[in-house]
């Protein structure tokens, strides 16, 4: 069964296709031209959306594990620090430490998409470049030996070759639209500001609710090849994406390894053993040990968290394998709590897909798990008790999974049924769903677009939708900073 991607649903939505055409006008087909001419053929569509932002990202914080880097003469690099990023001019990273075939080196990284880009950007010319021990690009497009201003050749590591054992995983990670931690981004005002100040709020507000359908396309594409993968089962992928969701940026990728290798199907086949008031400790038990949360032992743990670990059913068969879990962040949000909230909403509902069939403005009470049992309170089992009991799944958080898995998924479960009813009270939910609160990338282009001016703010920004779109131009153009401000659809539609 195929199911429908963006090129067959943009009928839909107008807007988005009015943005996605400005985009490609103004930004051009990403990479295309490179991509003729390149002389590796075998590049795949995971590696085509890499940007050399994500480039940062995997090397500074090195999220795929087992990667063999070498260089273009076959020597093992080891990296021992993988530095600082810089965000001024000057090489990408500073004061790296890496050994090349057992060999120590200490400087500067520098990486591109293209080898080419090397001579492209003159680095060869600077001298800011002469302290570089590694060049790394994702294609070799040219085959030509990395050299500095001083004459000096660097070794270099092309990545592609690497990474294409590991497509699944950049394609989870590419969904998570990570950056690197270091630094702020641009937080002065845009160049958009001086148009949008002027400019008719419907007139703004029309052009971000574009960009808004655009973003709800780019998650329908992506669940719809996770539909794909796994047979059409949308129940399994509305489990993933629900996990994914509880992650929250910091633990996304575990949460998802965790639903992969603890799949709902498996969860419900379990559940049969188990009477129906066992069935929220049965899937505690299942996903904390799986997630590596039980203690080997219960000594020195106080008289309720002892009794609780005593009472969850002890399930064979299980192996932690499921990345590495990031502390930080609010304590009510940790991953234990989250699997908890989750353990309550699969034990309450037989089948969690038909009951989100029923769109409605209420749906997100649906995932609002309320203060409930042993972790109300708790966000460990060695941590200090809150003072008042929180929400498993609270609203917010239920609100986030209704706009970014619910409403996608049931529009392609819509379409691929030839429902129009249900495609048209999807759409109108999406389009009418009111503001949400505020996170990094809202409150960035508030200040970027409308240097936080709540009234002008308010004017263009009245929907979820018209959110989205803030997340969905800082993707294509913001976050390519000033040299995105160039290139910026919003400035070319707010001056016509």
């Amino acid at each position: 069964m195929g199911y429908p991607k963006s090129a067959n649903v943009l009928a839909s939505f107008p807007r988005a296709g009015q943005y996605r055409r400005l985009r490609e006008r103004v930004l051009g087909i990403p990479g295309l031209h490179n991509i003729l001419k390149c002389a590796d053929k075998k590049q795949e569509p995971e590696l085509e959306k890499i940007t050399e932002k994500f480039l940062y990202y995997l090397w500074a914080e090195q999220p795929i594990k087992g990667l063999a880097y070498r260089t273009g003469d076959n020597r093992e690099v080891r990296i021992d620090s993988s530095g600082l990023w810089n965000s001024s001019p000057g090489p990408d990273f500073t004061d790296a430490a890496i050994s090349i075939a057992g060999q120590i080196c200490k400087g500067d990284i520098e990486m591109h998409l293209y080898s080419s880009d090397w001579y492209r950007h003159k680095h060869h010319l600077d001298r800011r470049y002469n302290n570089l021990v590694l060049h790394i690009a994702l294609w070799d497009d040219e085959q030509k030996p990395i050299r500095l201003n001083n004459k000096k050749e660097v070794p270099q590591v092309v990545l592609a070759p690497m990474l294409r054992g590991q497509l699944e995983d950049i394609d989870k990670l590419l969904e998570l639209d990570v950056a690197v931690k270091q630094g702020q981004y641009y937080t002065s005002a845009g160049r958009c500001y001086s148009l949008a100040s002027k400019a008719p709020s419907e007139k703004t507000a029309s052009f971000l609710e574009g960009a808004g359908e655009s973003r709800m396309l780019r998650k329908m594409e992506n669940l719809a090849g996770r539909l794909e993968r796994f047979n059409g089962d949308y129940e399994e992928v509305l489990y993933q994406g629900i996990m994914g969701a509880l992650g929250y940026r910091n633990n996304q990728l575990p949460f998802l390894q965790l639903a992969e290798t603890v799949p709902y199907r498996k969860i419900r086949e379990m559940l049969k053993d188990y009477p129906a008031e066992k069935h929220a400790l049965v899937i505690q038990s299942v996903l904390l040990r799986q997630a590596g949360f039980i203690p080997d032992a219960i000594n020195g743990f106080d008289l309720e968290t002892r009794y609780y670990l005593k009472s969850l059913p002890v399930i064979k068969g299980l192996n932690s394998a499921c990345g590495e879990w990031t502390s930080g962040g609010r304590p009510a949000n940790s991953p234990y709590r989250r699997i908890a909230g989750i353990s309550y909403l699969l034990s309450a509902i037989p089948s969690l897909f038909g009951r989100v069939l029923d769109i409605n403005k209420e749906l997100f009470w649906l995932f609002c798990i309320p203060p409930t049992g042993y972790w109300s309170r708790r966000s460990s089992f060695a941590g200090k008790l809150f003072r008042n009991e929180q929400a498993l799944i609270g609203k917010e958080r239920a609100e986030a999974i209704v706009l970014n898995i619910v409403i996608p998924l049931v529009f392609l479960y819509a379409r691929a049924g030839k429902d129009n009813k249900l495609q048209d009270s999807v759409l109108g939910l999406y389009r009418s769903y009111p503001r949400q609160m505020e996170n990094y990338y809202t409150r960035f282009m508030k200040q970027r677009l409308f240097k936080s001016d709540a009234k002008l703010y308010s004017g263009a920004v009245k929907t979820a939708s018209a959110q989205q779109g803030l997340i969905e131009i800082f993707t294509d153009f913001c976050k390519k900073g000033y040299e995105g401000c160039e290139r910026c659809g919003l400035r070319e539609y707010l001056k016509g």
